[in-house]
């Protein structure tokens, strides 16, 4: 599979998938996973973003075939990812 960037911001992206044939596959729309940085056995490993895993798909990564559908799951990707911040406000 081939990957290149539609659009993104600073939490979401849109990203072109297709063939190496260059057969066109649609579109997957996801919130961009992060992590802050973390060790392991003494190593540092630092922060980084990165492509969603395959179980990330069908809740925060999704696979659309036109580009409006995909816009239409940003926006749901937006909103839920606003649900969780009013959530995390509320209960602190």
């Amino acid at each position: 599979m081939i990957y290149h960037q539609i659009w993104r911001d600073e939490d979401f992206a849109i990203y072109g998938a297709g063939s190496k044939e260059n057969a066109f596959l649609g579109f997957e729309c996801f919130e961009i996973p992060k992590h802050d940085g973390y060790e392991i056995a003494g190593n540092k490993i630092e922060a980084t973003e990165y492509y969603p895993k395959d179980e990330l798909f069908g809740y925060l990564a999704f696979h659309c075939e036109t580009r409006e559908r995909a816009n239409l799951r940003l926006q749901q990707l937006r909103d839920l990812k606003q649900l969780r911040r009013e959530k995390i406000s509320k209960d602190e």
